[in-house]
């Protein structure tokens, strides 16, 4: 069954909130981690895309998560992925630079309950692949991207 029932009288926050709890109930019962991909608003295509620097406008919050209210109070870490590049050829595609930037996949850390926040890893994305490899922009990001994550 759904963890959302759409017969109840609650509220999508509340039923959320409810759906939460039960899977964190079920992952301490099982001994497991849950990961839970998460649908974000709307509001990036409201956004006026007219040069590169606007792109950045894009990147995503932990506001910019449908119910997030319930999704990050139950949640112990929250990633957001961005790639500006993906922006670049929607709203940019006649922009040179736009064709010729880098795919580059931000992992963003907006949410830590036992560590920092705002953290921000890059990644290499191979889309023809569905891969990503470190980025390596300078000597800080080496050490911090030390391992290459295929899906």
């Amino acid at each position: 069954t759904d963890f959302i029932s759409s017969t109840s009288k609650m509220s999508v926050a509340s039923s959320m909130e409810v759906a939460m709890n039960e899977l964190n109930a079920l992952a301490k019962e099982m001994g497991v981690h849950i990961i839970a991909v998460v649908q974000f608003n709307r509001d990036a295509d409201n956004t006026k895309v007219m040069s590169m620097e606007d792109l950045d406008m894009l990147r995503p919050s932990l506001n910019n998560i449908k119910n997030s209210a319930a999704i990050a109070e139950r949640s112990r870490v929250v990633l957001g992925l961005f790639r500006k590049k993906f922006y670049a050829d929607r709203y940019l595609q006649d922009l040179e630079e736009a064709e010729l930037m880098e795919d580059i996949m931000e992992v963003n850390i907006l949410k830590n309950s036992s560590g920092p926040v705002g953290n921000r890893l890059n990644y290499l994305f191979d889309g023809e692949f569905f891969k990503i490899d470190p980025y390596e922009q300078s000597d800080i990001d080496r050490k911090v991207a030390e391992q290459r994550i295929d899906f």
